[in-house]
């Protein structure tokens, strides 16, 4: 897809198009925790279910959540932001970023995979099949969501970049 893309006035439209979708595609599922499959780690490589106490957050302590399944952890996050338009995302995007867009798009496509594959299996290590999460360590995916949004943007940008030049 990246030759393409490098080589985009000799391909069809339709041809650029599709590569792009899939160059985009890989960075967000790249930048998708719940989608790392890491060795040593089995319930890496299906989706599971947790729990969290209700107690937590002002429900009686005994019970707990519905089971809810992992990766909707990381699919259901919308940064708290369900009716922004494309531009509004794009411009709180640069807003958050600011002068970390080096930082965030430093770096090869295996160094972001490899960066990638610890943070999830750090996750992996809090969340367990039918085990119980902490409400906070729940609470607390949300701005690594945010941060793995802004990341996946930078670092796409950056390969478009050096892939065009």
């Amino acid at each position: 897809a990246l030759v393409v893309i490098a080589n985009h006035k000799s391909h069809s439209k339709a041809e650029v198009t599709e590569a792009l979708r899939t160059v985009i595609n890989l960075m967000c599922d790249m930048h998708d925790l719940s989608r790392a499959r890491i060795d040593g780690i089995p319930h890496s490589m299906r989706n599971f279910t947790y729990q969290i106490p209700l107690g937590e957050y002002g429900k009686n302590k005994d019970e707990l959540s519905k089971p809810l399944k992992w990766s909707n952890t990381w699919k259901s996050f919308d940064g708290g932001f369900k009716h922004y338009t494309a531009a509004y995302w794009a411009d709180d995007l640069r807003t958050y970023i600011g002068d970390r867009y080096e930082e965030y798009a430093k770096g090869t496509l295996r160094e972001w995979v490899v960066d990638n594959g610890k943070l999830s299996a750090h996750y992996y290590g809090i969340y367990k099949p039918k085990s119980v999460v902490s409400y906070w360590d729940c609470k607390w995916t949300s701005p690594v969501a945010y941060d793995m949004v802004a990341k996946a943007s930078c670092r796409l940008a950056a390969l478009l970049n050096e892939t065009i030049k």
